[in-house]
């Protein structure tokens, strides 16, 4: 019995050995393509290594008469919308300026249906062909309604440069948004939109 619990023995090394190689060097052939299929790096237009301008994000409570006799109910309501809004805005512009790829995705998701379906129709932001985008400016001023803060205006301005067919060329953008909030969730419902190149 120990003859053949030895010859066993034996066997056993050699062949988890090799299972375990086979292991490996499967998991070397499916990581690469299991990582290629599943990760998505959105395209960017800002070109690498240069720095694009900081936000400037302001927000404060509108509301006429009724903003200096704010209750502390109201001033945390308003209090804890500004930083959705403010993410909103900037999730919304960095996409229209820096990474079209995501526009249509982003536009579904932060407008109402029909301003979103006007939004694409108009083509907020920078027009297809360009490259190098360099934001030198970027701002966006925030009122939040005292009234149970569920309608907000935002002014946003973004100015920059851009290459186009080898030529550098400044650019300019503002525009209002208005936003309602549903539930827990801000949307874009209209806005007024001037862009081109700065002159």
């Amino acid at each position: 019995m120990s003859v053949v619990a030895s010859s066993q023995r034996r066997l056993v090394w050699p062949v988890a050995v090799a299972l375990t190689a086979a292991m490996v060097y499967a998991l070397f052939l499916y990581l690469p393509t299991r990582t290629s299929s599943t990760t998505s790096v959105p395209r960017t237009l800002a070109p690498p290594g240069v720095a694009q301008a900081d936000w400037e994000v302001r927000t404060f409570p509108a509301g006429g008469a009724g903003v200096g006799h704010m209750g502390a109910k109201a001033k945390a309501q308003v209090k804890a919308q500004r930083e959705p809004l403010a993410l909103l805005v900037r999730d919304v512009y960095d996409a229209m300026f820096l990474e079209p790829g995501r526009a249509k995705q982003v536009v579904r998701a932060r407008f109402e249906a029909a301003a979103g379906s006007t939004a694409l129709a108009k083509k907020i932001g920078l027009p297809p062909g360009l490259e190098e985008v360099q934001i030198k400016k970027r701002s966006a001023r925030i009122g939040i309604s005292v009234v149970g803060a569920k309608t907000a205006a935002a002014s946003v301005k973004v100015s920059g440069t851009v290459m186009k067919d080898g030529h550098r060329t400044a650019f300019k953008h503002r525009s209002t948004l208005w936003l309602d909030k549903t539930k827990s969730t801000w949307k874009i419902i209209g806005f007024d939109v001037s862009q081109g190149p700065r002159t």
